[in-house]
């Protein structure tokens, strides 16, 4: 996701805790926010549920603002293992709850020596939580968590809440979907400073209907609609991604309510909202070069700088196998 300006819809938003005491919900909402996610427990103090969770979920739902939740691990998150102990113990918290907002690991207090089974770690978290249904994504900073403690290139699938209080977005991290910009905001209903977040995509087009059951889902295309995408599957209900040989595709039918509803010409497979893209995207195989894909995707080989321009990379070499690639429209 390339931010964020031009036609781009933005929604405001806030993050809170206990910490930010008793918030009154219809004052917030009332002031502008679209949403507001909720500090739900961790693991950093001990096992623990935030004091304030309840309450915060009752109030912000009872207002009709989108609401999404986070958890917090400390240092001794650094194995799948213990992903997956943090991962049981979240459930337990959000039981019995529906959210528009996907569910966030925050990772910010774990050591930048570990980056690796940390990665392992937040993977192991994650798809426990999308092999339940929910949205789930990764929050920390720009630079010292994306970049110091994690290895970013495994974690695309996910989405990313990042960190930087700036009036520059994020620049490590290419494909956020929500921009925490301040930790000093002001927000009518609340006492004191609040974390102020700006999300750049619509939730609601790809939530699953089962934790939504207030606002079903609708199917966001059409049959005989020509689509970009930039993951395929094998059927309608499957969470294992398959490489496309192809990015794009006309639909040909649609399966309302399922995981991946569109059909892609009759059989090449099946897509979701969260797949389809207006960019172009290409998937790196073994041996490619940027020279190579510009000529076989472009059709001209000068064309590798547009293609290391539009992802950002600095040196234009450095690609690797699996890495999902933007392309120029032409």
């Amino acid at each position: 996701m390339d931010s964020k300006g031009g036609d781009a819809m933005e929604y405001r938003g806030i993050d809170v805790s206990h910490w930010q005491g008793h918030i009154d919900w219809q004052a917030v909402k009332d002031s502008g926010i679209n949403f507001a996610i909720l500090k739900a427990g961790g693991s950093d103090d001990g096992f623990y549920t935030d004091r304030n969770f309840e309450e915060n979920y009752q109030g912000a739902k009872s207002v009709g603002l989108n609401v999404g939740a986070y958890y917090f691990v400390g240092p001794d998150f650094k194995s799948s293992e213990d992903g997956l102990t943090d991962a049981e113990r979240f459930l337990k918290i959000v039981e019995g709850k529906s959210f528009e907002y996907p569910l966030f690991v925050d990772i910010e207090s774990t050591n930048p020596s570990d980056e690796v089974g940390v990665t392992d770690a937040a993977i192991a978290f994650l798809d426990v939580l999308e092999n339940k249904g929910y949205l789930v994504g990764i929050y920390g900073s720009d630079i010292s968590t994306y970049d110091d403690r994690l290895v970013a290139e495994r974690l695309t699938k996910y989405s990313k809440w990042v960190a930087k209080y700036s009036d520059n977005p994020p620049s490590y991290v290419k494909d956020y979907e929500i921009w925490q910009y301040s930790s000093s905001g002001h927000v009518a209903g609340i006492k004191g400073n609040v974390d102020m977040n700006i999300c750049y995509v619509d939730y609601q087009k790809s939530i699953p209907e089962n934790l939504c059951p207030e606002n079903p889902k609708k199917e966001a295309h059409s049959i005989g609609e020509h689509v970009r995408f930039k993951s395929i599957y094998a059927s309608s209900d499957s969470k294992e991604a398959l490489k496309p040989l192809y990015t794009e595709g006309k639909i040909t039918s649609i399966r309302e309510g399922a995981r991946n509803p569109y059909l892609i010409n009759d059989g090449m497979g099946w897509i979701g909202d969260r797949d389809i893209t207006d960019t172009p995207v290409y998937v790196v195989k073994p041996g490619d070069t940027l020279w190579d894909i510009a000529a076989n995707q472009l059709g001209n080989g000068l064309r590798y700088t547009e293609i290391a321009e539009l992802n950002g990379l600095n040196d234009a070499d450095y690609i690797y196998q699996g890495q999902e690639l933007k392309l120029p429209i032409n």
